[in-house]
C-alpha cells in the first residue's frame, strides 16, 4: 500500500495541476473577452461549466489509457492565441466567424497527428516548437495578468510570485522527507504560498476602506 507520504504528494500535485487547469480557464474567458470586444459581429459563448464536463470526461479516459500530463490542459493556449488574434484582426468577409479558425487548426493538427511520415520529418523541430509555445504563453499569461490586476501592489505580488516560482527551480530551501521531494514545495507551491502570505500581509491592509461591488 502507498505510503501517506505519497498519498501527500499524489494530493499536491493533483492541486498544482487543478491551480494550472483553472488558469488557462480564466486565459479563455480573457481572449474571448478581447476577441468580442474587437469584433461585435459576433457573440462568442463558451460555457465554461460545459467545458469541465468534457475535460473531466477525456481526462479520465486519457489517464486511464495513456497518462501523460503535456496532453490533459483544458486548452492549449498558444493555439487558442492564434486563433483569436487572427480572428480580431480579420473582417467578416475575412472570417467570418471564430470558429471556423478554431475547428480548421484543430483538425489540421489532428490529421497531421495521425500521418507518421509528417511526424518523423518535425520531430527534430520539436524542441524548438516547445521552446515557442513556452514563449508565447509565457508572455500572453503575463500580459492577461497584468491587465487583470487592479492596482500597483496586486501587480507588484504577481511579479514577485514569478519570482518566486523560477528562483524555487533553482535553488533548495528544503531537505527530502525519508529520502522523497514532496510535492507541496514544488516551484508553483512556492509561488503560490508567497502570493498568499503577500496578500494577507500587503495587500489587504487592516482598516483599509473595502471595495464595493
Amino acid at each position: 500500500m502507498p505510503s501517506a507520504i505519497m498519498f501527500g504528494s499524489g494530493f499536491a500535485v493533483a492541486l498544482v495541476a487543478y491551480i494550472i487547469a483553472f488558469g488557462d480557464f480564466i486565459v479563455l474567458k480573457a481572449l474571448i473577452k478581447q476577441a468580442d470586444e474587437a469584433r461585435p459581429d459576433e457573440k462568442l459563448v463558451v460555457p465554461i461549466g460545459r467545458s469541465h464536463i468534457i475535460v473531466a470526461l477525456r481526462n479520465f479516459v486519457e489517464g486511464t489509457f495513456l497518462p501523460y500530463p503535456p496532453f490533459l490542459g483544458p486548452q492549449w493556449t498558444s493555439g487558442q492565441a492564434l486563433v483569436v488574434q487572427r480572428y480580431m484582426h480579420s473582417t467578416p468577409e475575412q472570417e467570418y466567424t471564430y470558429w471556423g479558425g478554431a475547428t480548421s487548426i484543430f483538425w489540421g493538427m489532428s490529421i497531421a497527428l495521425a500521418l507518421n511520415p509528417f511526424v518523423q520529418i518535425m520531430l527534430p523541430a520539436k524542441n524548438i516548437g516547445l521552446g515557442l509555445t513556452l514563449l508565447i504563453q509565457g508572455y500572453l499569461c503575463s500580459y492577461l495578468a497584468m491587465e487583470m490586476c487592479e492596482n500597483n501592489i496586486q501587480r507588484a505580488i504577481a511579479g514577485i510570485m514569478t519570482g518566486a516560482l523560477i528562483m524555487a527551480n533553482y535553488v533548495t530551501l528544503w531537505k527530502p522527507i525519508f529520502g522523497m521531494y514532496s510535492a507541496f514545495f514544488s516551484a508553483p507551491a512556492m509561488g503560490l504560498l508567497v502570493g498568499i502570505v503577500l496578500h494577507i500581509l500587503v495587500e489587504r491592509e487592516p482598516g483599509a476602506p473595502k471595495k464595493k461591488k
